[in-house]
């Protein structure tokens, strides 16, 4: 029993978390930054080249898309302080040796406490001396979503924790 526990810890990559945890808390403070609508804190979490993409319902099953970059991302900002909550749950983060790490997080978003849409949210990181900056974000936006991505269940489970009592609904 004991030599079964020892082969099946060995198959984890146990240095991985601490940098999974890492990336975590990137996505955090960027949630945090994006309710305070803190723009010195978007830039320098955002990478100046990172790429941004939004994805919608469209007809025939394709999304529409719009594209982004920081500089317009963190604009759209400006007065928005306490307007907008984000929370995300149950993420999936991939860190790679070599400094790149993806997260995959359904989210909920409200505007002035009424929610506005769930989705996910694709971040790709790259390490950098700084440590983890994002480099790309990518987001579903489908109103339908919610049910689908076990939201009501996850609320105990929602990331930042410090964002929890400003969700609403």
């Amino acid at each position: 029993m004991i030599t079964a526990a020892a082969l099946l810890l060995s198959s984890f990559n146990v240095s991985a978390e601490p940098e999974e945890e890492a990336v975590l808390e990137v996505l955090d403070a960027f949630f945090v930054a994006l309710e305070r609508a803190d723009i010195p804190a978007m830039e320098t979490m955002v990478d100046a080249q990172a790429s941004m993409m939004s994805l919608r319902p469209g007809k025939q099953g394709l999304p529409q898309t719009k594209a982004s970059d920081r500089e317009t991302f963190t604009m759209g900002l400006e007065g928005l302080e306490g307007v907008i909550v984000e929370l995300y749950w149950d993420p999936k983060v991939q860190v790679s040796p070599v400094g790149l790490a993806q997260a995959w997080v359904p989210y909920v978003v409200e505007a002035n406490g009424k929610r506005v849409h769930c989705g996910v949210d694709n971040f790709t990181l790259v390490k950098r001396e700084t440590g983890w900056v994002i480099t790309g974000l990518y987001d579903t936006r489908d109103p339908e979503s919610c049910d689908r991505l076990g939201m009501e269940e996850a609320h105990d489970r929602m990331r930042p924790v410090s964002l929890r009592a400003k969700l609403k609904n």
